[in-house]
């Protein structure tokens, strides 16, 4: 995949730490972006592989918090299915000097995209924890027609539903979902042509997102793209998760849950680069 240059803070372990913490995740994402040194650092998109996992698992826990799914199963699973999704890794210089080298860390992933088949894996732990949760949390958050939707998507093993996952440390720039978002679309489609089950119906997309409660609401997405899939959704909910952050005050942390119709997920990435260059 093509390698994006984008800003990061110096500090990675600082960065990693504070995201991965529940207990601490409401207040990285605001503060994060303020008094730090930025330098410029490339990244780039490659495939998962067995020494992803503590990243990629980390990763999903900031997403997923503290709800009942077991992430190692998931996170296994994401390794997997190599031949879909990728996970953002740090370029390194080809140039840069041996003893150097050999003093870094270990390579961390600093993102991950993806996408699960939640039809074909239906039997796996994990899936059904997945399931479980989105329709006990759409019975209390979710309209009635859509309500209606996620069980429909979610029991009828007909229809073929997948899980997006986009998931990075809060100061990755937005830049970098285009490249790991149509690179997931190749990858499924180049999936579809050899006979493995990626030509969703429908996919399944939770988002991050902060609320600030005072004169006036505001939504804060942690990653600003994913307000792009808005507009395009099929049916969505909503629900706070400040129970599992531990964190009170006037911003409040939240899940949205988006259902998006499966044939027009690559038509809505093929429009993300130009929505970023408009709002960021």
């Amino acid at each position: 995949m093509t390698s994006k240059k984008v800003k990061k803070a110096s500090d990675n372990d600082n960065m990693q730490e504070s995201d991965v913490s529940s207990s601490d995740e409401s207040d990285s994402d605001l503060e994060l972006a303020e008094n730090h040194e930025e330098i410029m650092i490339d990244f780039e998109g490659r495939n998962p592989s067995d020494g992803d996992f503590n990243g990629i698992k980390q990763l999903l826990h900031q997403l997923f918090l503290s709800a009942p799914i077991s992430l190692t199963e998931m996170t296994n699973t994401i390794i997997s299915q190599d031949y879909i999704g990728s996970v953002i890794k740090q370029t390194w210089d080809e140039n840069m000097p041996e003893e150097e080298e050999d003093e870094t860390d270990e390579d961390p992933a600093f993102g991950v995209t993806t996408c699960i088949n939640l039809t074909s894996r239906k039997d796996t732990k994990f899936v059904q924890e997945i399931k479980q949760l989105l329709i006990s949390k759409a019975e209390k958050h979710a309209t009635d027609s859509v309500l209606k939707l996620v069980k429909n998507i979610l029991t009828n093993d007909s229809i073929n539903t997948g899980l997006v996952l986009n998931e990075r440390y809060v100061n990755i720039p937005a830049q970098i979902s285009v490249p790991m978002l149509e690179n997931l679309c190749k990858e499924m489609k180049r999936a579809v042509e050899k006979n493995k089950p990626y030509n969703f119906g429908y996919l399944v997309m939770p988002l991050k997102f902060y609320r600030n409660a005072g004169p006036q609401v505001e939504d804060l997405y942690s990653n600003p793209e994913e307000e792009h899939f808005l507009k395009e959704t099929l049916g969505s909910f909503e629900f706070s998760v400040e129970e599992d952050t531990g964190v009170g005050g006037k911003t409040t942390q939240f899940r949205k849950i988006l259902i998006i119709d499966g044939k027009k997920f690559p038509e809505i990435v093929s429009s993300l680069s130009d929505y970023i260059s408009g709002t960021i």
